[in-house]
């Protein structure tokens, strides 16, 4: 019920969790057919970056007959899913950390593009109105060269990348760390490119119904963050 959980942590952090001893987390993963532990999370953690394409994902919908009904509210559904299942992985230690990013920050440099321009310009918006000084960069060419040339240690990089990973946000997070600024990231997986180079990473769902991926998820992580720092 918690692989997105355990995929990811050592065998100490999951008997810790489930109060046993690391040997028995490793005799359950042998029983479950695993090598070993290791081998349980290889093969865990490629499944989140398995994506369905457009043309996937509407021959298994014509495959199991799923077009009719309704429609408004499957997709209620879908997104109702997306926003509970996002803000439930939230860890209060890792809200309020991400909350003293941004306060400390001289600027909020946010970057997004893609699906994920929408979310980069609602971050902005959501910090500005706190009277915080948030750019956001939703697009690449000279704007996101100039934009990556001002980042300094006192600033937070605020990006947002979700599959297919676009080269701006991953690189922005990349040049953050590099300068020694706070980065926080938000994605759709635990071990997308961008999440090696950020220092708070926060993971939503991105389950569309059928022709896109759905950004609400990552939308009520900035409401959230906007919430949490007013």
């Amino acid at each position: 019920e918690h692989g997105d959980v355990a995929a990811f942590l050592s065998v100490r952090e999951v008997a810790d969790r489930v109060g046993v001893g690391p040997a028995t987390v490793v005799r359950f993963r042998r029983e479950m057919g695993y090598e070993g532990f290791s081998d349980y999370q290889d093969n865990t953690r490629r499944q989140f970056l398995a994506h369905d394409t457009f043309v996937q994902r509407l021959r298994k919908r014509i495959e199991t007959g799923s077009f009719g009904g309704d429609l408004a509210g499957q997709l209620v559904g879908i997104h109702v899913a997306n926003i509970e299942n996002t803000l439930g992985r939230v860890a209060d230690d890792h809200l309020e950390q991400a909350v003293e990013a941004i306060l400390d920050a001289q600027v909020i440099r946010i970057f997004g593009s893609g699906l994920s321009a929408s979310v980069a310009v609602s971050a902005e918006h959501a910090f500005s109105v706190l009277g915080l000084q948030a750019r956001a960069t939703s697009n690449g060419g000279l704007s996101h060269m100039r934009e990556l040339s001002r980042i300094t240690e006192d600033d937070l990089v605020f990006s947002v990348s979700v599959w297919r990973y676009m080269k701006d946000s991953v690189t922005a997070a990349k040049v953050g760390r590099e300068v020694g600024a706070k980065v926080i990231a938000l994605t759709d997986s635990p071990i997308a490119p961008i999440a090696r180079f950020s220092d708070l990473l926060f993971v939503a769902d991105t389950a569309g119904l059928l022709h896109s991926r759905s950004h609400l998820g990552l939308m009520s992580l900035v409401q959230l963050l906007g919430s949490a720092v007013a």
